[in-house]
């Protein structure tokens, strides 16, 4: 998922546009979600030729950024409201979840080296276990 997003040659025939299909294709997420993304606000709604969804390629892009964002643990509500931010806005918000997800491995990592304990416990039985 970290690749480029490429449009294909014959999506950028006569007008650019690219159907929800091929958008898919191209940043491997489904169409439903493309259309929930939409739901959200957090993709504009698309032109329509003959009731059909028609993207600009840039979308892509902005689909790459929301899957990014969804990877990293920024909820809909968050990338929602960064949307209509400023990059000292999105800096903050990145340094808020980085510091999250450090005392998240923090405490895995405290849960982990219980676990390991437990399992080398030599205990005859759990009500005699002192862990």
């Amino acid at each position: 998922m970290d690749e480029d997003i490429r449009v294909p040659v014959q999506a950028r025939s006569k007008s650019s546009a690219i159907s929800i299909g091929d958008l898919a294709r191209l940043s491997g997420v489904r169409p439903s979600a493309i259309r929930y993304y939409e739901e959200c606000g957090l993709l504009p709604a698309p032109e329509r030729r003959s009731g059909r969804r028609r993207y600009d390629p840039n979308a892509a892009t902005r689909l790459k950024a929301i899957v990014t964002a969804r990877r990293l643990g920024f909820s809909i509500a968050e990338m929602r409201e960064l949307t209509l931010a400023d990059i000292q806005d999105w800096r903050k918000a990145a340094r808020a979840k980085a510091l999250s997800l450090k005392a998240l491995i923090a405490k895995l990592n405290a849960d982990a080296a219980h676990l390991d304990e437990l399992s080398r416990c030599a205990c005859a039985s759990q009500s005699a276990c002192c862990l």
